[in-house]
């Protein structure tokens, strides 16, 4: 009889042994896959604010080509049709900007709207209101981004 109640506690210790090493290999794998998740939708919402916070930077930039001034002195004009293309573009980037970005720099993105429409509406370059806006701008998103 002894030997039978030592080889059920001996059976009972490996199973009891087999139960804990399976139960432990599922949750530290379970806790290992969260921590997979969220780093990976960490650099997913970075990708988003990078790609947002670049295409109004792309936008901003090819406004100021197209209202630079040519060789000979002469502003080009805003067509209508480029005036809506263009401004529907810094919308779209902004959209994007409010859903994925800081606070901060969705501010500074609204900011920088303003400075652009008053400019494009008045056919006329603010010498400080347009440069600091896009200073806001730019440093609010390095900020956002980590640099």
């Amino acid at each position: 009889m002894a030997d039978i109640a030592q080889v059920l506690v001996t059976g009972g210790t490996a199973l009891v042994s087999a139960a804990v090493g399976a139960g432990l290999t599922y949750w530290l794998g379970a806790l290992n896959r969260r921590h997979q998740e969220a780093r990976e939708d960490k650099t997913r919402w970075y990708e988003a604010r990078f790609n947002a916070y670049s295409e109004l930077s792309k936008a901003v930039y090819d406004g100021q080509l197209l209202g630079a001034s040519d060789s000979l002195g002469k502003s080009h004009l805003w067509l209508q049709e480029d005036r809506k293309e263009y401004i529907g573009r810094l919308t779209r980037a902004i959209g994007t900007i409010s859903l994925v970005g800081s606070p901060e720099t969705s501010n500074a993105a609204g900011n920088l709207l303003e400075a652009i429409v008053s400019v494009v509406a008045a056919e006329e370059q603010d010498s400080t209101r347009l440069p600091n806006a896009v200073r806001e701008f730019r440093d609010a998103a390095r900020k956002d981004l980590g640099y």
